[in-house]
C-alpha cells in the first residue's frame, strides 16, 4: 500500500513509518520541515504547513495515497482539512485528543462530510 503519514518525524509518526517501510510498504511524511526526516531509509517526504493542507493535494495526489494516517490532527479544525483535502477515495485514520476524551475515526470521508464506512471509537481517559 501507498501511505502518506501527517507528521511523522517524531514520536508516534516516525514508529509508524517505520514499521511500514519494513512491511514493504510505501510510505510518505508530510512534516513542517523543522525536525530532519532521520532514519527512515526509503520514505519520502512532503514539506508544507499542516494549516494549508488542502494547498498540497497535487503534491498528495502525486504519491497516490491508499490510506492516510494523521498524526497530529488536535482540533476540529484539523479534521475538518483533513477531510477537505481528501475527500472522495483516500481511507483516513485520523484522532482528536483533549484531556478528556479521545475519538478515533477510519474510514473514508464523503464530500458532504459524513463518512462512507468507518468506526467511530470514543474514549474517555
Amino acid at each position: 500500500m501507498r501511505i502518506l503519514i501527517i507528521g511523522g518525524t517524531l514520536f508516534i509518526g516516525w514508529h509508524i513509518a517505520s514499521a511500514l517501510r519494513r512491511a514493504g510498504h510505501s510510505v510518505c511524511v508530510f512534516h513542517r520541515g523543522s525536525t530532519p526526516l532521520e532514519g527512515l531509509d526509503g520514505v519520502s517526504e512532503i514539506r508544507g504547513d499542516k494549516t494549508d493542507l488542502p494547498s498540497y493535494r497535487d503534491r498528495f495526489c502525486q504519491f497516490g495515497p491508499d490510506f492516510v494516517i494523521d498524526c497530529i490532527g488536535y482540533t476540529e479544525a484539523d479534521g475538518a482539512r483533513l477531510i477537505e483535502t481528501f475527500a472522495g477515495g483516500v481511507q483516513i485514520a485520523g484522532s482528536v485528543r483533549s484531556p478528556r476524551l479521545s475519538a478515533t475515526r477510519m474510514g473514508v470521508p464523503t464530500k458532504n462530510g459524513g463518512w462512507a464506512k468507518g468506526d467511530l471509537v470514543i474514549r474517555e481517559p
